[in-house]
């Protein structure tokens, strides 16, 4: 009866909590965990009701770890998209500098034709 509860409690957080954005669903609610934890005191057993907090806590620690790596890949591609701007900006730069020297060279003949 408490593993029904618990599944059902995870899944309806799991639709409550429901983000587009989300693709992964890192922890249970506590309302799962205690209903994990009811089990687990129901069964009489202290070392099945271990196994449960134990569960609860890798499930955790694995989320951090999860999100610790999508930052860091992030943070790579963000750093590699940086080191680009610098080069593309060095290259613009020339560029406006080289339409200007054109603009400033040619704007005598203009200033003589309007005379």
């Amino acid at each position: 009866m408490w593993q029904t509860i618990e599944y059902k409690v995870a899944a309806i957080e799991q639709f409550r909590k429901g983000d587009l954005l989300q693709r992964v669903i890192d922890d249970l609610n506590s309302g799962a965990a205690n209903a994990a934890e009811m089990k687990a005191a129901a069964s009489g057993n202290p070392l099945i009701l271990m196994q449960v907090q134990l569960v609860s806590e890798l499930r955790k620690l694995e989320g951090l770890f999860a999100w610790h790596q999508k930052t860091q890949h992030r943070l790579r591609d963000r750093l590699k998209y940086l080191n680009g701007t610098e080069e593309r900006f060095v290259k613009t730069k020339a560029t406006h500098q080289g339409n200007i020297k054109h603009r400033d060279e040619n704007t005598h003949y203009l200033l003589q034709t309007k005379l």
